[in-house]
Order: C-alpha cells, then sequence, then structure tokens
C-alpha cells in the first residue's frame, strides 16, 4: 500500500527515521479532510462516512478529529477497501 508511505528522513529541525508502515501514517495523520477525502475515494460506506462527520463536526482541534476518524474507520477498513480496488 503506497498511497500512505514516507520514505523521507525528515526537514530541517524535525527528523525522523524513513517510515513505510502505511498503518503508522493513517494513525498519526494530522489532517482530518485529508482522511475525510481518503475514505470517501476508496469507497467506505457513506452512511459510516457521514456519521464521522457528524462526530467530528464541533470538534475544533484537528488532531482529536483525526483521533476520532481513525477509530471510526480504522486503518484495517481502508486496507480492506484498497486492497480490493486494486490499483496498486
Amino acid at each position: 500500500m503506497h498511497c500512505l508511505y514516507q520514505p523521507i528522513n525528515g526537514v530541517k529541525g524535525f527528523r525522523h527515521k524513513p517510515n513505510s508502515s502505511a498503518r503508522k501514517i493513517y494513525n498519526s495523520f494530522g489532517r482530518p479532510e485529508t482522511l475525510i477525502w481518503l475514505t470517501e475515494i476508496i469507497g467506505v460506506d457513506k452512511e459510516k462516512i457521514e456519521s464521522t462527520i457528524r462526530k467530528i463536526n464541533n470538534v475544533k482541534n484537528a488532531r482529536s478529529q483525526t483521533k476520532i476518524i481513525t477509530a471510526e474507520i480504522p486503518f484495517d477498513l481502508i486496507a480492506e477497501r484498497l486492497d480490493k480496488l486494486q490499483i496498486f
């Protein structure tokens, strides 16, 4: 699964080991709108997405929103949908 891949060492002032774990990237992603987009584009159930959006609607902090998203739409569901698409 290469859509969630971080093969770099970071940028000046923020270093990390290269990361090839799609699960780790998904679970630590900081932009809720991108996670919602990902779920929509790979065909996660519309009702599940709408329910998740309702849960984050009044949450102001992006990290808190992404934590809710990843709890409601776990990585295993993302991986399953990507496998069904057979695009990688």
